[in-house]
């Protein structure tokens, strides 16, 4: 099954990166007024340099963006961090906007299997996300072993170690689906865009403006533009919220 195959089978609705970034800037615009002198980016994905290019937000609101999350795109820089982004934003704006764009990531390779990307001057795939597919490979083996898996607490991995507690909880659903790979990346979805609305919901009176909320799957894929796959375009303020996903899409 080529990239493509794969692409529309599991990802249906994704888009193309940087195309989604042009009618998400275009409809913030005009409709919520996020300009590029009012509005600060930040961004809780996967630090896995495949990302950095999926979308091209920075080529509108600037090189100073706020990195928000860690390993798996889960947004690891919680509320301390989130506080610390709110109040970062120009001084010279009577009200300034936020966007964050937030998600995991998932792979597909030449040959379109799910969770393999072709790095740029590699000679063999890799996995994509690696984090979240190590967690599966270890629980996989454990169980082969009859064996209980229980993630390793390690001060110098104390991610990787968070991530595998999380998920150590959906184990059962993600082996228990047809396409694992996918099942995993879904899971982690759920993880990142619960803890995002959690966080939101608890610092919105932090934030002196609108924030934009762009959440889903960063899809990489081989020598070709990476995908996006929407799950929540939303504006929220201290009162209330705008759903933006059902027009978008």
């Amino acid at each position: 099954m080529i990239m493509t195959e794969t692409l529309l089978k599991h990802f249906p609705k994704a888009i193309e990166g940087h195309k989604l970034t042009i009618e998400v800037v275009d409809t913030l615009m005009k409709t919520h007024q996020f300009t590029p002198k009012n509005t600060l980016f930040g961004f809780s994905t996967c630090p896995d340099e495949l990302n950095r290019d999926v979308t091209s937000f920075k080529s509108y609101y600037g090189e100073h963006q706020f990195p928000l999350g860690g390993l798996t795109g889960y947004p690891f820089r919680g509320k301390t961090g989130f506080a610390a982004f709110s109040h970062h934003a120009p001084n010279n704006q009577s009200e300034v906007n936020f966007v964050i764009l937030y998600g995991p990531h998932v792979g597909i390779s030449p040959k379109g299997e799910l969770g393999k990307v072709l790095r740029e001057n590699q000679f063999h795939e890799s996995t994509a996300c690696g984090a979240a597919i190590s967690f599966l490979n270890k629980y996989k083996e454990s169980m082969k072993n009859g064996k209980k898996y229980e993630p390793v607490e390690d001060a110098l991995d104390m991610e990787q170690y968070s991530v595998e507690k999380m998920m150590l909880s959906h184990a059962y659903r993600i082996i228990s689906s047809q396409n694992h790979i996918k099942e995993l990346v879904e899971v982690n979805y759920m993880l990142v865009d619960e803890a995002m609305m959690k966080i939101i919901e608890s610092l919105k009176h932090h934030f002196n403006g609108k924030i934009a909320l762009v959440g889903g799957i960063m899809i990489n894929t081989p020598h070709h533009n990476g995908y996006f796959d929407l799950r929540r375009f939303e504006v929220h303020n201290t009162h209330n919220e705008i759903d933006l996903l059902k027009k978008f899409l």
